[in-house]
């Protein structure tokens, strides 16, 4: 099996966002993020995305290992959560989040999406943090993409590329 890049969205310090579309069959489908750096350090967060649009319902549930080269494991669970959590990630250079996400179901109707979950940042100094995990979306919808924003809303996005492959 070969991937196909679907959709691209590169931040340019001038967008809150980034989103990709473009899930159109129930397929496997696969994000990539490279760099994804606020402009500000803060923590990232991710929404589905019905018609283009971030669902900010409170329909989100996951769990995930916190992994962490400064500090014990730790493990963090959330139901009934309005988004996807990534942790908080430096502004500085050579700090950014990177990761995968497959997403399974998205385009069925009759299934709850699920996601799964690798991702890693530099927070700052030797603080590196990865997380590796999954998130249900326990609504049974049809979706069309994703969107990562910071936590604030207000804060643009330096830097980073959102890949959608299927």
């Amino acid at each position: 099996m070969k991937l196909v890049q679907v959709n691209k969205a590169v931040a340019d310090n001038t967008s809150q966002q980034l989103n990709v579309t473009g899930i159109d069959t129930d397929d496997t489908y696969f994000i990539v993020m490279e760099n994804i750096k606020p402009t500000v350090t803060q923590a990232m967060y991710g929404r589905v995305l019905k018609g283009g649009t971030q669902d900010s319902s409170a329909n989100m549930d996951y769990a995930f290992k916190n992994l962490k080269a400064y500090s014990s494991f730790s493990d963090t669970y959330f139901n009934n959560g309005s988004k996807v959590a990534f942790g908080t990630v430096g502004a500085e250079d050579n700090r950014g989040l990177n990761g995968v996400l497959a997403l399974y179901n998205f385009n069925n109707s009759s299934e709850y999406s699920t996601i799964q979950q690798k991702t890693h940042q530099l927070i700052s100094g030797t603080s590196f943090y990865g997380q590796v995990g999954g998130n249900t979306h326990t609504v049974s919808s049809a979706l069309n993409g994703f969107s990562i924003y910071a936590n604030f809303g207000t804060t643009n996005l330096a830097t980073g590329t959102l890949i959608l492959y299927n």
